[in-house]
């Protein structure tokens, strides 16, 4: 609130922002079982004048309760570049780039495909990256779940962004 004031709903918001955003012990669960979910970080306002080529890390974990029919929840989720900068590439886990704004990335599975339950005793988190050229002051990066279907469930587990000038 002192920093960026208390109207999230304002048009030019700077701060942190999300919905569907629920705070973990160690990391955001983003959506619901039936409502999309995302965080936005602050602008990148230390970029000062001028423009920088970024690269942006992001872990995250498909949501999976073994006890549920349908197990594993949705294993795509978007890297959204809001206001200036493109995406111009990423890792391994890239699957398509939307008008230079929008990555689709792809988390690993955490299901043994043969029992349908758990590899581990816990959601391994994959690592995603993400390169952004012409970032400014203004860009924001939001994370984001993809649109709720009405059948299939696209809650993540999110934890360590990091923005890093090149």
């Amino acid at each position: 609130g002192d920093t960026y004031g208390y109207n999230t709903q304002a048009p030019g918001y700077e701060g942190w922002y999300g919905s569907n955003a629920l705070p973990c012990t160690g990391s955001v669960r983003l959506a619901t079982a039936s409502a999309q979910g995302y965080l936005r970080t602050p602008k990148l306002s230390k970029i000062g004048s001028g423009t920088a080529d970024i690269t942006v890390t992001v872990n995250t974990a498909p949501y999976f309760e073994a006890y549920h029919s349908w197990g594993e929840d949705y294993l795509n989720h978007l890297i959204i570049v809001e206001g200036d900068g493109k995406i111009v590439s990423g890792g391994s886990t890239l699957q398509s780039i939307d008008n230079d704004k929008q990555a689709t990335v792809k988390c690993k599975s955490n299901v043994n495909s043969s029992t349908r339950g758990p590899l581990g005793t816990h959601a391994e988190p994959t690592t995603h990256t993400i390169n952004i050229e012409g970032a400014t002051k203004n860009t924001q990066i939001t994370i984001k779940t993809t649109p709720y279907s009405g059948t299939d469930h696209y809650r993540i587990w999110l934890d360590d962004i990091k923005i890093e000038k090149k």
